[in-house]
């Protein structure tokens, strides 16, 4: 039996130990984690929840006053509200923790955010139809979906990108936006150091001009559009290559271009180990993420596994600092909640991380240094003290953190906990402690 190794596998890769948990992990705790990126991803059928959002936003623009207009806000606001309880439920409740953790880590790679007033009824959907059912796939298929989908086209403008010698570009007198082109490059694909130039970001965004989403007068259902009268016409050089005319064809070459490059495996291989191994992780754990990216054509499959497999990842040490997301989603699974509800949106808020609303297009940090600001530490100090221990009166500390940390608890906080002079202090010491607030 390996209790070590099964503390590891449900705590950093995963969102946590449910009490009796490790010990049931603790015969293979790599094979539970290869399960889960093995099974059958989720369909991306035909994208019911997009359209739906789709159809509130075009009922927002389309009324006629402010008074028509706000029932179509309300209900977006309204669909705002549930998909934020919805993401973290869904980490909570998760029998696969680690495809989950995937799941949250794409989303989060490729973050939108509501921010963008227009973005309001997509987030959820987003996660859910253009993520989910491609976070173990191909990174090429997860690119496609994410790029396509309405979410993103409106929260990096490409909706306000026009071909300025397209026929409607030399109409309206409007003219290109370079958000979706450049992000796409740096945070997305290619990374800051990928090797890229300026002209590169000019040409991919002159390549997605008339890529939008669906609106009124396209036909119903219709999610993603591609519009010849806003695209720049004519060859354009990316990368090193010219792309001939090709209208929406350009767009999916470009894309295959950045999947395929091997400066988009070195990023990707850097924020995986990032996230799942230390804030600077070892040269070596990115050199064999990166090469398994490559050898496999960007099998997201694959590099998971590479992941498990990779011993830097299973040291006892605990080098990342829990997100105020990790930390309310592993205390609601080491208490055993059946549902985290809204209380759980509104901790993660107060600890720092509004559900869908990261501050910029890079996502949330994934640095220690970014979580430890003064104000944030005595955040998690009054939550852990007021907010937790009134939920787990029942609770005794010590028997609480060593069913969930196993034998990576220390001796030390093993002997703050038996210390501790009450019952309401010792469960918040147990979460303030060094084991729980890293993985």
């Amino acid at each position: 039996m390996s209790l070590v190794e099964a503390a590891i596998a449900a705590n950093r890769f995963g969102f946590g130990a449910r009490p009796g948990q490790i010990e049931t992990l603790a015969d293979n705790p790599w094979d539970w984690l290869r399960a889960q990126i093995r099974q059958p991803a989720a369909p991306a059928g035909d994208m019911p929840m997009t359209r739906a959002a789709l159809e509130i936003l075009i009922a927002v623009q389309s009324a006629p006053d402010e008074e028509s207009r706000k029932p179509h806000q309300d209900e977006a606001r309204a669909l705002r509200d549930r998909d934020r309880i919805a993401h973290i439920q869904s980490a909570v409740a998760s029998d696969t923790p680690f495809r989950e953790r995937l799941v949250k880590f794409w989303t989060n790679h490729f973050t939108v955010a509501y921010a963008q007033t227009y973005v309001m009824p997509f987030a959820g959907a987003y996660e859910t139809e253009a993520i989910r059912p491609f976070a173990t796939g191909r990174f090429r298929d997860l690119l496609g979906a994410v790029v396509h989908h309405p979410a993103m086209l409106f929260y990096l403008d490409n909706v306000r990108s026009v071909g300025p010698n397209s026929k409607y570009g030399q109409k309206a007198g409007v003219g290109l936006n370079e958000n979706l082109g450049r992000e796409l490059m740096e945070l997305h694909t290619l990374g800051v150091d990928g090797g890229y130039t300026q002209a590169d970001v000019r040409a991919l965004a002159m390549i997605l001009t008339g890529w939008t989403p669906g609106r009124a007068k396209d036909p119903p259902g219709t999610v993603f559009a591609f519009r010849p009268t806003g695209h720049e016409p004519g060859p354009k050089t990316f990368l090193g290559k010219t792309y001939p005319e090709a209208g929406e064809a350009e767009g999916e070459a470009a894309l295959d271009a950045l999947a395929a490059h091997p400066s988009t495996a070195r990023h990707i291989a850097t924020q995986l180990a990032r996230h799942f191994i230390a804030d600077d992780p070892p040269q070596a754990a990115v050199d064999r993420l990166a090469k398994t990216f490559q050898d496999t054509g960007g099998d997201l499959a694959a590099v998971s596994e590479a992941l498990i497999d990779s011993p830097e990842a299973w040291q006892p040490e605990r080098r990342k600092f829990k997100s105020p997301l990790d930390l309310v989603v592993s205390a609601a699974r080491g208490f055993d909640l059946a549902e985290a509800g809204p209380p759980a949106v509104n901790w993660a808020r107060r600890l720092g991380q509004k559900v869908y609303d990261a501050p910029s297009p890079q996502g949330w940090p994934d640095r220690e240094s970014d979580w430890l600001a003064p104000e944030l530490v005595m955040e998690r100090i009054e939550w852990s003290y007021q907010v937790i221990p009134r939920l787990v009166a029942d609770q005794s500390p010590l028997p609480f953190a060593e069913a969930l940390l196993g034998p990576t608890l220390s001796e030390e906080t093993r002997g703050v906990l038996r210390g501790a002079p009450s019952q309401r202090e010792g469960m918040a010491l147990a979460l303030l402690s060094p084991e729980f607030q890293r993985r």
